[in-house]
């Protein structure tokens, strides 16, 4: 069987520590370490900087180095290289925690016999192999994805100017400008008339999607008087719907709360759910609107007694371009795309949107939206890999008088998991991340319509991002006080007077 080498950098500063692994290594079948030892991190950057390196085995007390920090100055640095954490007895907490923000394992110094070695080092370089292969991955899809958007949006756009001027010519000749018509070619026209409208709607629709899609969606968050939004519209829908000799009833709540949202994508939300009611129930049909409050946020239903949609094709009815059967032959019909947006729209506005249906029973399209509250806490997501910089933006933003809720991240790939979860209302990105492109999180974030405060200590790349989609930037290193009115102002908080902060560390003494 042939021997596998691997190079193997020890940073360790205790001599006899040295001295029992490289034994311990010397004694692994199947594998060949060429083991470089070091005693200080700064000579452990070195030799990374210098030389190839299959694996990193850290001691994470060094005599330039303590702590976590010893870790994240090699993992931000040489990310591509797996790292394993030597510990002390009475550690682990800490090694755990290594693991959860990069590193691939860790070893308790002095326990764990040869096997258990071989073991730790062959897992942490496959797994870090296989992590780094889905990083690859995940980024080509990315691409994928933007160049698929962007192609869509193109072809869609040179579509839209020779589709309008030909139904200008078809409108003309229908209107009998250009001279008359008999009975079948005023029929023949109409259809043209009828088609091209409806070319026209999905070409509009592809256009917004990719909008949104490429993270080019711009809400406005606004104080929203609900209930008044939901009376005009069922004034606008009741005409049509007494074409068809529906009812369209209103339920609301007396003093419904005011909602928190962009009055235009939810106006766009409420267009599409209703028109689907109103072209899905059947003649003398019934279609209910309902809204009621539901926690901290304000539930909106509408609910028709049309066919409905069989439970396995409900999962699927919000993806792009999918089109449930309802009913055989001739009916209703759409682009496939309006559920899609609404989705989109609404997780944008930070609430969801779910559908309860059954064949013959009609169907319920649900979605929420936030409630207004000024006194609720706004909600900031940091995303930093160096720990002390995330230390210090904490203690900012809680030693301020600011209402937040603030979470934190070391970790790109976490932080948009956290943001799916705790939809924060501002992210202060940092744009150098060890384990991935901080454009690509930035990307996602604005996909997402999350406000974002770009940091970085390269004045260039700020610049650039904000032309990506960073709603404003900061340069490293800055001042507390500037931090504080950067998140004022994305937050839309009013003027304040913000005491004087250190910005130091928590367990550190300031000065009087």
């Amino acid at each position: 069987m042939q021997t596998k080498q691997i190079n193997l950098l020890l940073v360790e500063d205790n001599s006899d520590e040295v001295t029992l692994i490289k034994e311990k290594l010397l004694s692994v079948k199947d594998i060949s370490f060429n083991v470089f030892s070091v005693g200080r991190l700064d000579q452990a950057l070195a030799r990374l900087a210098e030389d190839h390196v299959d694996l990193v085995m850290l001691d994470l007390t060094l005599p330039d180095s303590r702590g976590s920090d010893t870790f994240t100055r090699i993992y931000r640095r040489f990310p591509e290289v797996p790292i394993i954490a030597l510990t002390s007895m009475g550690d682990e907490t800490m090694a755990i925690r290594l693991v959860q923000e990069g590193a691939q394992d860790y070893i308790v110094k002095g326990q764990g016999n040869i096997s258990a070695l071989a073991h730790a080092i062959r897992y942490a370089i496959e797994r870090h192999h296989v992590k780094l292969s889905s990083q690859d991955a995940l980024k080509r899809l990315r691409e994928l994805n933007e160049s698929k958007s962007q192609f869509v949006a193109e072809v869609s756009h040179e579509i839209r100017t020779p589709l309008a001027i030909m139904r200008e010519f078809a409108s003309l000749v229908r209107d009998e400008t250009v001279g008359p018509l008999n009975e079948k070619q005023k029929q023949c026209l109409d259809a043209v008339l009828r088609n091209s409208d409806r070319l026209t709607e999905l070409v509009n629709q592809i256009l917004d999607l990719a909008r949104i899609e490429a993270g080019k969606a711009e809400l406005r968050k606004t104080k929203v008087d609900l209930a008044a939004l939901l009376i005009q519209f069922r004034n606008d829908f009741l005409p049509v719907c007494q074409s068809k000799s529906q009812s369209l009833i209103l339920d609301l709540p007396e003093n419904l709360p005011t909602a928190h949202c962009d009055v235009s994508s939810v106006q766009h939300i409420l267009t599409n759910l209703l028109g689907n009611a109103h072209k899905f129930a059947p003649k003398d049909g019934v279609i209910h609107i309902r809204a009621r409050e539901e926690s901290h946020f304000l539930r909106v239903d509408i609910e028709d007694n049309g066919p409905g949609i069989p439970r396995d094709a409900q999962d699927k009815i919000f993806e792009a371009f999918v089109q449930i059967n309802r009913q055989d032959g001739p009916g209703a019909k759409g682009t496939g795309l309006g559920l899609k947006i609404a989705k989109s729209l609404v997780e944008f506005n930070g609430g969801c949107i779910s559908v309860e249906s059954a064949p013959g029973k009609g169907s319920c399209f649900s979605f929420t939206i936030p409630m207004y509250d000024k006194e609720l806490p706004a909600r900031i997501l940091i995303v930093d890999d160096e720990a002390a910089i995330v230390r210090m933006i904490e203690n900012v933003l809680r030693n301020s008088d600011l209402k937040l809720e603030v979470k934190a991240s070391l970790s790109g790939f976490e932080a948009l998991v956290i943001a799916g979860e705790f939809k924060p209302n501002l992210v202060i990105l940092d744009i150098h991340l060890a384990d991935v492109e901080g454009e690509q999180v930035l990307l996602s974030l604005r996909q997402r319509a999350f406000k974002i405060l770009a940091i970085s200590g390269d004045v260039p790349l700020l610049d650039k991002v904000a032309k990506q989609g960073a709603d404003d930037y900061l340069a490293k290193p800055f001042m507390p006080n500037d931090l504080l009115d950067k998140v004022q102002f994305l937050l839309g908080i009013g003027p304040k007077i913000y005491p004087v902060i250190t910005g130091l560390e928590p367990d550190e003494e300031k000065d009087g």
